[in-house]
């Protein structure tokens, strides 16, 4: 945990890929930089990550995040694990 009270790269990463799928995608869509990373690739792009986001290097991406950004990730990963 960093002293501004974010978690790490290293643990936003494991969070979100202990996520059920569609609520991964929920939360991916909902961060533009990282939604862009994945539609780069077009409709192949989410089909190869439903196959690997369990084991895909997150940690990459979600360093390039600005503070805010970050925050906005760990609060929409928080929000989906308590969610039904």
């Amino acid at each position: 945990m960093k002293k501004n009270g974010l978690p790490d790269s290293a643990q936003l990463e494991s969070d979100l890929q202990h996520l059920p799928w569609k609520k991964f995608r929920s939360v991916i869509e909902a961060v533009p930089k990282m939604k862009a990373d994945v539609e780069a690739y077009g409709p192949a792009g989410w089909k190869y990550v439903e196959i690997r986001y369990r084991t895909f290097a997150w940690k990459k991406g979600i360093d390039k995040l600005d503070e805010a950004q970050k925050q906005r990730l760990a609060d929409l990963i928080r929000i989906a694990k308590n969610s039904k």
